[in-house]
């Protein structure tokens, strides 16, 4: 069980669920072992609920779960601000196998906070991997 602040938003039901469900929606990794969850819930979305959950953690862990993170492997991060706080993040945006942006991964400034949220849905490039079986 992954430690949780007091002020975690939603149900305890709500929580656990959202924290067990985000890793295999977003394609990512399991929690690193030191997170510390800052909040977690849901947002009522058209189709389908917006999760949304933030956890702090070691750096060292932080850039291990991130190399272990399917769902952002290969993705080259941008730094955006927030809108609300003007903060600048280095976010990953999490691509669906029809490449739409189905999540976000950020990193705060200080490499010891993480935040994940839906992405837009919108459609993107697709990635493009290195062909590591013909490597000259």
């Amino acid at each position: 069980m992954v430690p949780m602040f007091p002020a975690c938003t939603g149900t305890p039901k709500v929580r656990a669920y959202v924290i067990a469900s985000v890793p295999d929606w977003a394609q990512l990794a399991d929690f690193p072992p030191s997170a510390v969850i800052t909040h977690a819930g849901t947002n009522a979305g058209k189709y389908e609920p917006k999760f949304h959950i933030g956890f702090q953690a070691d750096k060292q862990e932080i850039q291990a779960w991130l190399l272990a993170s399917p769902g952002i492997e290969g993705v080259i991060p941008e730094v955006r601000e927030n809108k609300i706080n003007g903060i600048e993040y280095l976010e990953y945006d999490v691509l669906s196998e029809e490449n739409r942006n189905i999540a976000v991964v950020g990193l705060s400034p200080s490499r010891e906070e993480v935040f994940i949220r839906p992405g837009d849905n919108s459609q993107r490039e697709p990635r493009q991997f290195r062909d590591t079986d013909n490597l000259d």
